[in-house]
């Protein structure tokens, strides 16, 4: 996992402040096939998103071009490395014995490898615009249901790395609409299981509007208010994500508003969802740490926890997203902002890596993570996209914390 320098971006743990190596002449095989990695060139998007954190990469001047045998030999090489190293091999052969073995095997070989790896990693764009593009990733999504045939991703050009929204797509091209692919979005509907009521809710920062449409989908009597800053999110939810609106026959409202202005809006909610990500914030630096972005610290601040709970109903939740390098020290600050009256809980998101979590506001008393797996098991049709939700509280109770 590295470790964090001083301008507090988490780096390798081998590299010095001024980004030299102190292990050039040893480096592993993993830093001599970088950047041609499975998934660094899976696609041009990939590929694009790598360069905004390489400088080296697409470089100009004395830049060295690299044929597409030796990228395929690269490829090959680091498949192989990573394969040994689940097999627990990684004492078997050095770098130069493997790079000698491989050299050895016929190019036909390598070729039908590289045809595999492109197979397996389709990408189709469907919207290439000027701030954001639409992908469909293809490859084995089994695991999320046999009727799943690719993920649909929305990606924004300024920070190409981030995934702004997924959804499922099925193989007749209709989005699934009970299914959440992203860990965040999951954790953060896992507040519907604290209010006695669910008759209306807000998501701000609904990005393509997908737990949003999810929400309006499996809970069809609450009103739901999608809230986004950027108006050409609604268009690319509506055209790409599935969103329905009203005067389409849809139930999502959505309002192209900032998130902050909630504090004055005439409304109140049962589950009010923060996952504000601010693009300006992201270094484009190749040591950036990028889990330092939601939420910006304004929404941070005492004035607008304080004004965002006044907006809930009696027994209502506020959840945010919370990807801090302190988390722990910031979900503190967040409890002794938003006064007494109210406990503070946090809940891991699933298949994060610990950067991480979903910070929650609520009156009610959920003392362990058995507790928040049987409510949201209660749900009835939307425990269905929280079921990673649910298999990590029963793996891991203590994923579910209080915090106050």
């Amino acid at each position: 996992r590295g470790k964090v320098n001083a301008r507090g971006e988490r780096v390798c743990t081998f590299l010095t402040e001024d980004n030299l190596c102190l292990v050039e002449k040893a480096k592993p095989t993993q830093c001599r096939t970088y950047p041609f990695w499975p998934e660094v060139v899976a696609s041009s998007y990939e590929w694009r998103a790598e360069q905004v954190r390489c400088e080296g990469i697409e470089a100009k001047g004395e830049a060295k071009v690299v044929t597409r045998e030796e990228i395929r030999f690269q490829l090959v090489l680091e498949t192989l490395s990573r394969l040994a190293g689940e097999a627990g091999e990684s004492g078997g052969l050095s770098h130069s014995e493997s790079e000698s073995l491989l050299s050895e095997v016929d190019d036909s070989l390598l070729e039908e490898f590289e045809e595999e790896h492109v197979r397996e990693n389709r990408r189709v764009v469907r919207h290439d615009g000027r701030e954001h593009a639409v992908v469909d990733f293809f490859g084995d999504y089994s695991s999320a249901g046999p009727e799943v045939d690719c993920k649909r991703v929305l990606i924004s050009k300024q920070a190409p790395w981030l995934a702004q929204s997924e959804v499922y797509v099925r193989a007749d091209g209709n989005v699934c609409r009970d299914l959440l692919p992203q860990g965040v979005q999951q954790g953060l509907l896992a507040a519907c299981a604290l209010p006695k009521n669910l008759g209306s809710l807000c998501f701000l920062g609904s990005g393509a509007c997908v737990a949003s449409t999810v929400l309006s989908a499996l809970v069809p009597d609450a009103k739901v208010e999608a809230w986004d800053l950027d108006g050409e999110m609604f268009d690319l939810a509506e055209s790409y994500f599935g969103a329905e609106f009203p005067g389409e026959g849809g139930k999502v409202e959505k309002r192209v508003r900032d998130a902050a202005e909630i504090v004055g809006h005439d409304a109140a909610f049962d589950v009010i969802l923060l996952d504000i990500c601010s693009i300006e914030e992201v270094p484009s630096s190749p040591t950036s740490f990028v889990g330092a972005i939601p939420p910006p610290k304004p929404f941070l601040q005492k004035e607008f926890l304080c004004g965002v709970l006044e907006k809930l109903n009696p027994g209502g939740v506020l959840a945010l997203h919370l990807a801090h390098r302190d988390n722990k020290g910031v979900v503190k600050r967040i409890a002794e902002e938003a006064g007494t009256g109210r406990c503070v809980y946090s809940l891991e998101v699933p298949g994060g890596e610990g950067d991480s979590c979903v910070v929650f506001l609520s009156s009610a008393k959920v003392e362990s993570g058995d507790q928040l797996k049987e409510l949201i098991l209660g749900l009835g049709p939307l425990r269905k996209p929280l079921e990673s939700v649910t298999r990590l509280l029963e793996d891991r109770p203590q994923a579910w914390e209080r915090e106050s």
